[in-house]
């Protein structure tokens, strides 16, 4: 090779996005160039053929295509990266996730031909991260697998996606414990095969509102049986015994009723039984909330309220059975003192009386 050829490939300019900040592979990039005289003139018009190669920043290139171009009026050529023709290996193969700069290495044959002379020194470049996820989610979306879309996720509707499990059986498995909320992930570790919710969860409604758990349907627990609470002696104080738990619920009244449209406010149709807030808040302030402008229902503590009702009908009925005793032990002796009158007045009138001795 002359001196003006060298001066010639020396002089080549790079241009555009190729630097060591981070670009968007989306299956090629841009690449420009000047080719320039050994004295500055750009070379217009001119049949060049180019030689791009890609490597991570320690080891050989595994990339290489090739670019056979004419420059235009201004002696620039403007090329996408990832476009050429293959020599060595694949472009959609190239490994992006290096922890360093990747280079790219340009060679050059000015008559178009392919005795390739290097430029130096290569130019470093490196994918943005959010770029090479993309990439990665766009090679999985083209086996019908998983796309990302702007931070969204989308299953193809014929897989299963498995944490932990080698072989989900259902659209998504879990293997292990899982968390949801920004207030706990991260933070908080979920029971063993367990979940963590930090909002409100709706089950066959896609409306919970402002309920922890709003379930549209029926719901049943094995064995029966009611939700729990904390109920141990050492965790309460100001422990006082209920009075006049009878009248309390005397004081209620049972109706029964139609829902106007049980579909908005997810209640089942037809005749229903139950009671009318408003009417228990008189009575069980405690028992009623209001929720998006409603009064609801919450019943709390109606067994304690019904065995202390139960207690107070004992302890009455009890009363009652004892005077009832002593009304019938009372009627016995009446009814043995009567017995003996209608004897000595029998007797009195068959003369068969006992006479009493005169003194």
């Amino acid at each position: 090779m002359n001196l003006r050829s060298t001066l010639l490939i020396i002089a080549i300019a790079v241009m555009g996005a190729l630097s060591a900040q981070p670009f968007t592979p989306y299956g090629s990039f841009s690449y420009q160039a000047v080719v320039r005289d050994a004295f500055g003139n750009a070379l217009p018009n001119q049949l060049v053929n180019l030689r791009l190669g890609l490597g991570p920043c320690i080891g050989g290139v595994t990339y290489w295509e090739t670019h056979l171009v004419t420059t235009d009026d201004l002696g620039m050529v403007n090329l996408r990266m990832g476009q050429g023709t293959p020599e060595v290996g694949t472009f959609e193969g190239y490994e992006w996730t290096s922890n360093c700069p990747h280079r790219l290495e340009v060679q050059i044959d000015l008559t178009g031909g392919t005795s390739f002379t290097a430029l130096w020194p290569p130019t470093s470049i490196s994918a943005a991260p959010y770029a090479i996820m993309s990439r990665f989610a766009r090679t999985m979306m083209d086996s019908a697998l998983v796309v990302d879309l702007f931070n969204d996720m989308y299953v193809h509707p014929d897989y299963r996606f498995g944490v932990g499990v080698d072989n989900p059986v259902n659209k998504l498995d879990v293997e292990g414990a899982a968390v949801i909320g920004a207030a706990y992930s991260g933070t908080s570790t979920a029971p063993a095969n367990g979940l963590l919710v930090q909002g409100n969860v709706g089950i066959g409604t896609a409306t919970p509102g402002a309920f922890g758990l709003l379930v549209n349907g029926s719901a049943a627990k094995p064995g029966g049986g009611s939700w729990s609470n904390s109920s141990d002696l050492r965790l309460k104080k100001n422990v006082a015994p209920l009075t006049g738990s009878l009248n309390t619920l005397l004081g209620l009244r049972g109706v029964t009723f139609e829902y106007k449209d049980p579909a908005a406010i997810h209640e089942l149709p037809g005749t229903r039984i139950g009671f009318i807030a408003q009417e228990v808040e008189q009575v069980l302030p405690d028992w009623v909330e209001e929720v998006d402008g409603y009064k609801r229902l919450t019943i709390r503590g109606f067994e304690a309220l019904a065995v202390e009702a139960l207690r107070e009908l004992h302890a009455e009925n009890a009363g009652l059975r004892a005077e009832v005793e002593a009304l019938r032990d009372q009627q016995a002796r009446v009814l043995g003192a009567l017995e003996r009158a209608e004897a000595r007045l029998e007797a009195i009138e068959h003369g068969t009386a006992p006479v009493k001795a005169e003194r």
